[in-house]
């Protein structure tokens, strides 16, 4: 009898041994299957990587040009671009519709005009006297009276003529 319980033992020994070693089989498809679903999920995960990092770069680069407009426009100069369209659209709807206003806009084109001629006759009379070392702020208002005389006068005569037209008399 011991003789043939060693044959059983030993067969079902060599059995589980057959079956561990089928269980380490599984095992290791199982380890190997789950190291190629890391791999695919470093994969993903690195493709992941690579997009969020070319729109960080895009972001990126949008703020650095929104930083540079933010640092090279004056926000004020804006606002007095815009403001003086606004002006310039009224006074062409004003002048389009009221006679007074079509004569200021004919007065104050006229004065332009006639100012920037008088500026440079006072200006080359001034070199002619010997006048040459006139400073800047003295320049300024010198140009802005000739302009504010020029405008005032070219209005005024516009309003003139306006009221008491030359072909009446």
């Amino acid at each position: 009898m011991p003789l043939a319980f060693e044959q059983v033992s030993n067969r079902r020994g060599l059995e589980e041994i057959d079956d561990m070693s089928e269980s380490v089989r599984c095992l290791q498809i199982l380890e190997a299957a789950q190291d190629i679903e890391d791999q695919r999920e470093i994969d993903k995960a690195q493709q992941d990587l690579a997009a969020y990092h070319q729109q960080y770069k895009l972001a990126l680069a949008t703020v650095s040009s929104l930083q540079a407009v933010l640092q090279a426009v004056d926000p004020y100069k804006v606002a007095d671009i815009f403001g003086g369209v606004w002006v310039g659209i009224s006074g062409c709807i004003a002048a389009a519709v009221a006679p007074s206003t079509q004569v200021f806009t004919f007065g104050m084109n006229m004065g332009e005009k006639i100012a920037s001629v008088c500026n440079a006759a006072l200006e080359n009379a001034l070199q002619r006297a010997g006048v040459a070392a006139v400073t800047d702020d003295v320049r300024k208002w010198q140009t802005f009276s000739v302009d504010l005389a020029c405008h005032t006068v070219a209005v005024t005569s516009t309003f003139y003529a306006q009221v008491h037209p030359f072909h009446a008399r």
